[in-house]
């Protein structure tokens, strides 16, 4: 709840309180790892998201979030490949999860590895025939698909849900969907 209020100090704070009461919460590791990469603490979020996949080492979150940590901070070919078999594990770990599949391709693009960025892609659009991550946008970005006409309904929707909080402190909407009243 700290962290979606904006409150990311007091958040990684009370993810410090939660893992010294219970060491081996993998899932506290995971969400102090994200708050602190948004706070851009690169080595804290990789201890935390090491701690985690230690912990646990069948736990896609924390290898899709090292991944993404990876991708943001490190501006080394080491890194990005590193990033690329974080998403690589956490896809095998969780293959029904198209946003895993989206970032892994994201990766393998910005590492010039069009073909295998295109597979993981179609494997996002297959698992979410709704395209809820854009996965059909990146494919045509690529060149693989013609550009939608529009935004897919559900991409629309989880962009709309994801900012609904920030709305109604920031500017006292009301919100309902897709739709601002």
């Amino acid at each position: 709840a700290l962290r979606a209020l904006g409150q990311l100090e007091a958040a990684v704070a009370s993810f410090d309180q939660a893992v010294a009461m219970e060491p081996e919460f993998a899932e506290a590791y995971v969400n102090r790892g994200m708050t602190q990469r948004a706070l851009q603490q690169f080595d804290a979020a990789m201890a935390s998201f090491d701690r985690a996949i230690a912990l646990r080492g069948d736990f896609a979150e924390a290898y899709l979030n090292r991944g993404l940590t990876l991708q943001e901070f490190s501006s080394t070919p080491d890194g990005l490949e590193d990033a690329i078999r974080m998403f690589d594990k956490a896809c095998q770990l969780l293959p029904d999860a198209p946003e895993q599949h989206l970032c892994h391709a994201m990766a393998l693009a910005k590492a010039q590895r069009l073909v295998e960025a295109e597979a993981a892609a179609r494997r996002a659009l297959a698992a979410d025939t709704n395209d809820s991550s854009g996965a059909r946008m990146f494919l045509a970005a690529l060149g693989a698909v013609p550009m939608p006409d529009k935004i897919p309904d559900a991409l629309l929707h989880k962009l709309y849900d994801a900012k609904a909080s920030v709305w109604d402190t920031d500017a006292n909407a009301h919100y309902q969907g897709a739709e601002l009243v």
